[in-house]
């Protein structure tokens, strides 16, 4: 098996390195290389490549790892050394509408295009990172190029019946959660410190760690379209410790937005009786469609 690299930062190198370590033959590329980085990578067995050129017509397959900007344009050179049989995998997070463009260029040519999406952090958990696979995955290239990578140690989950878009597509809202949490500690740590409590705010969160992912967002989203005017008014109340705290209200404003589109609709519920996830999500869906939609 021979395996090339468009990108050689942080997550070419580390599949390099676990590529290589699992005995498979790797070329490499990434104009921006210094030649320590290039010098290192060469002793560990990697072939450094100039430029793109006739050597990726000899491979089995390609990984994309430049950003995401520079995915479509780098899809595009790729796209005209490509033969038929080989597989391209896109770790970028480019776009779902771009990464289907860049499927578009590549499979012209009788490569197929697999979406790859990173689900975790590659400094943490390096070679072994989860990633989610989209596309035609049980096309035989593809299937055999997978098994291949999978016994070498990468994490790869294909995705059954998937097309091209749907594993960064995951990646994208699963970032609306993790980057708005992040932003949430941020302002829960600073503010508890600022009180003297931080250490008490562990302990009056330890109850969520027994909450499994789904019935956790589950219930905030069914409870949400019966509260959401109470728990509008405690997001106040809390902005008010914060601006105590000299700590800034502004992702709390972006909060309060959210709570403020739901009581702006036509409330369905009435009591105490729980809505299903499926009946709240047809709710909340009212107040989320785009100005100037029309229903049919």
């Amino acid at each position: 098996m021979r395996i090339g690299l468009i990108g050689l930062g942080e997550v070419g190198r580390c599949l390099a390195e676990g590529l290589l370590l699992a005995g498979i033959r790797v070329d490499g590329i990434d104009a921006a290389l210094n030649a320590q980085a290039s010098t290192s990578l060469a002793a560990r067995g990697l072939t450094i490549q100039p430029t793109m050129g006739h050597w990726i017509r000899e491979l089995d397959a390609v990984m994309v790892c430049v950003n995401g900007g520079a995915a479509n344009d780098v899809n595009r050179q790729l796209a005209t050394h490509l033969k038929a049989g080989q597989v391209v995998f896109d770790l970028t997070t480019a776009s779902p509408q771009q990464k289907r463009h860049s499927a578009e260029l590549v499979e012209a040519r009788g490569a197929a295009f697999l979406d790859v999406a990173i689900m975790g952090s590659i400094a943490m958990k390096g070679f072994a990172t989860s990633m989610l696979v989209a596309g035609d995955v049980q096309q035989s290239e593809s299937a055999c190029v997978l098994r291949v990578l999978q016994d070498s140690g990468m994490t790869l989950r294909s995705m059954a019946s998937s097309s091209v878009g749907d594993a960064i597509c995951l990646k994208l809202i699963r970032s609306v959660y993790t980057k708005g949490a992040e932003a949430l500690a941020v302002k829960c740590i600073v503010t508890a410190e600022h009180f003297g409590v931080r250490d008490l705010l562990y302990e009056v969160l330890a109850d969520l760690d027994d909450i499994p992912i789904k019935r956790f967002m589950n219930t905030l989203v069914r409870t949400h379209v019966l509260h959401a005017e109470r728990r509008m008014k405690e997001v106040g109340e809390a902005q008010q410790l914060l601006t105590e705290a000299g700590v800034s209200t502004q992702l709390l404003d972006s909060v309060k937005e959210v709570f403020a589109e739901t009581l702006s609709i036509e409330q369905c519920w009435e009591g105490d009786e729980l809505p299903s996830i499926e009946q709240a999500i047809a709710q909340l869906g009212q107040a989320t469609k785009p100005h100037g939609t029309v229903e049919q």
